[in-house]
């Protein structure tokens, strides 16, 4: 038996059989074939055949510089939210021959430092994160390289960084006159802890627009099944007989409120509404007639993996540029 038949083809060979430069092959398998003949081109695609011939992805990364893989941060994975803005994210990169690989911070700032460092030690081409941290500085100083970056569902401070996000305070804004001129008289606002994250800062600042006395109430981290929470709520509906919306900024909370608050008999006369912002039909499924804020986490992620590529391929991002997604209220 042949010897050659038994060992691995590589680069070299391919360019021998074809008759061109190991460079010639490099370009044809990056796709820049614009500038070689049609003729050289099926040259080396018949090589690659013949030889069955299959690409060493560490030694094209050393020669293109590139790893084709994006880095993806998502503040927390079981959330169904991060779980379809990372598909939106893969729908986009895996259509140009990109891999994004996936990283959880779980709302822990102190993991999300950890998770840059490691990114920006690896060969990563870019990153789409949904960050914890405040400010693009920190995410220099964590990250130590200038990597292309894009931010989604979050703005941070003092950041030139394009990002993709929901019209977070237009929205709330929106949904808050809507139950005002319903007749409600008080909103009480359920979200986890306020500071520092701009979808939540947004949001509540958009409520505060139309209602200065909202109710603030920050959900602690160790409530993990909102029973400290609810009887703040409780006793404060109690209180008097204030015709009261109840909004989450999370579906989470209402995921954990919506059956206690129906249970007890708030919802029965109409004097207590709840909304918020939702991403599945759970709460829909509870109590049907619940009107709630839906994004489109899916349109968030595909538009931030647009950026990236974008970005990736030589086009000039403006700074700071901002995409916005609406959000529904139904």
């Amino acid at each position: 038996m042949d010897e050659k038949m038994n060992t691995k083809a590589n680069i070299k060979d391919v360019a021998s059989k074809a008759t061109v430069s190991i460079a010639t092959v490099s370009r044809f398998l990056n796709g820049k074939t614009e500038r070689m003949s049609k003729e050289t081109a099926l040259k080396v695609q018949a090589a690659i055949k013949e030889l069955n011939y299959v690409p060493n992805d560490a030694a094209r990364q050393m020669i293109t510089k590139k790893s084709r893989m994006i880095a993806t941060i998502v503040a927390d994975v079981d959330d169904y939210f991060a779980t379809e803005m990372f598909k939106g994210i893969s729908s986009i990169l895996d259509a140009q021959g990109y891999t994004a690989v996936l990283f959880d911070s779980d709302t822990d700032k102190n993991r999300e430092q950890g998770i840059l460092k490691i990114i920006g030690e690896k060969s990563f081409d870019g990153l789409i994160m949904q960050p914890m941290l405040k400010t693009e500085a920190d995410l220099r100083v964590a990250v130590k390289r200038n990597l292309p970056t894009i931010i989604v569902d979050r703005e941070l401070s003092d950041s030139n960084l394009a990002n993709v996000v929901t019209n977070n305070f237009d929205i709330s804004q929106q949904v808050t006159k809507y139950y005002m001129n319903q007749g409600f008289e008080r909103v009480i606002v359920i979200t986890g802890e306020l500071s520092g994250v701009s979808t939540r800062e947004e949001r509540y600042s958009g409520i505060r627009s139309v209602s200065s006395d909202a109710i603030l109430m920050e959900v602690p981290s160790a409530d993990t099944k909102l029973s400290h929470t609810y009887d703040k709520l409780k006793n404060t509906l109690i209180r008097d007989d204030k015709r009261t919306v109840i909004f989450a900024l999370k579906e989470r909370w209402l995921l954990h409120l919506l059956p206690k608050i129906m249970a007890d008999g708030f919802m029965a006369n109409q004097q207590v509404a709840v909304t918020g912002f939702s991403d599945t039909e759970v709460i829909k499924a509870i109590n049907p007639g619940t009107s709630l804020i839906n994004q489109n986490p899916f349109l968030l992620g595909a538009s931030a993996a647009e950026l990236l590529l974008n970005e990736l391929n030589g086009e000039i991002v403006t700074k700071n540029k901002k995409i916005i997604i609406p959000a529904e209220f139904k």
